[in-house]
């Protein structure tokens, strides 16, 4: 039991569900349903692959700082030997773009670039400058690998689409990219405390939230557009019509996102207030955590409230597995 524990830790479990809440979310938007799940369950492999993959390489690259910042992990420790975590990492990769292989062959070039963002992050950037940037680019890769299965819904918008319409779907993206960049900065000294820059860092993360927003905005604007339930997720704003109207989705997501930005304000504040490495921890945990809300309140707003119960769900694996096992 120990040692699965140790293997538990090392791939931080509860944070994959973060990681498949992407998905689903750029799924629904893009789709409206959950259907065909020939495509969404490898898309779901793919993504949980992939990033417990970082988990566990971001680990490897880093044992020697953790060695002294973090003993007790599992390969610093010795409990998971540092070659079992190499071969687990690779393999996990090589499963997760398999997975994306059969979903098709946009989700194939998008998992190719979430493994290249994933590998720079971990093995290059990650205490540079430019290592908060790529963590965010990981995370808008795996949002748009959420939408990849929709015919030409990334790289090329059609010309007869409507000049007035929005590529909400990609703006959503950017803006948890936008939010993990932020969230990302603030983590980067949870082991000895207080971070560097809290400011910078806060206001990145509620630039990214205020994006999402904004995308939110720009959707109640195009109603009118979008009938058609087989349109590209960019012009689309209603998935089925007669499901849920246009206030109740708005109201909606509107609860669930404030609700989210409250808490992650809360906690970042507490811990920059505060500055004590158990209290910045749990900030970040919060912030990772919110991603899940902050996915459930773009599905409510794109497909209604049992879309966006069904995303939040996901928070009770998380927050069980999270008595056991660290998410940061």
């Amino acid at each position: 039991m120990k040692t699965l524990l140790a293997y538990l830790q090392l791939l931080r479990l509860p944070n994959v569900f973060t990681a498949m809440a992407d998905i689903f979310m750029g799924f629904l938007i893009s789709h409206g349903t959950l259907d065909p799940w020939t495509e969404i369950a490898p898309l779901l492999v793919a993504s949980s692959c992939i990033y417990l993959s970082g988990m566990v390489l971001n680990d490897w690259f880093d044992i020697e700082v953790d060695r002294i910042e973090r003993p007790e992990r599992p390969l610093p420790s010795g409990r998971v030997p540092r070659s079992h975590a190499l071969i687990a990492g690779i393999g996990l990769l090589v499963v997760g773009v398999t997975a994306a292989i059969i979903a098709g062959g946009t989700s194939r070039n998008v998992a190719l670039l979430l493994v290249v963002a994933v590998l720079l992050y971990d093995g290059v950037v990650k205490n540079t400058m430019l290592g908060p940037a790529v963590m965010g680019l990981c995370r808008t890769l795996n949002v748009l690998l959420g939408m990849s299965t929709v015919a030409g819904a990334i790289w090329i918008p059609s010309i007869a689409d409507p000049p007035q319409a929005f590529r909400l779907g990609t703006m959503i993206a950017a803006g948890i990219g936008l939010y993990t960049m932020g969230v990302t900065r603030f983590a980067r000294n949870e082991a000895t405390g207080l971070p560097m820059n809290p400011l910078s860092a806060t206001l990145g993360f509620n630039l990214g939230l205020l994006l999402i927003a904004f995308a939110g905005h720009a959707s109640q604007q195009l109603g009118i557009v979008i009938v058609d339930a087989e349109s590209p997720y960019w012009i689309r704003c209603l998935s089925d019509p007669k499901a849920f109207d246009a206030t109740t989705r708005f109201y909606t997501a509107s609860a669930i996102w404030l609700v989210a930005v409250a808490a992650i304000n809360f906690m970042v504040m507490r811990g920059v207030i505060d500055g004590e490495p158990k209290k910045v921890q749990q900030a970040v945990k919060t912030c990772i955590l919110a991603l899940i809300g902050i996915d459930a309140a773009a599905v409510a707003l794109f497909c209604g409230p049992v879309w966006a119960a069904g995303v939040l769900a996901l928070l009770v694996p998380t927050l069980t597995l999270g008595r056991w096992v660290y998410s940061t």
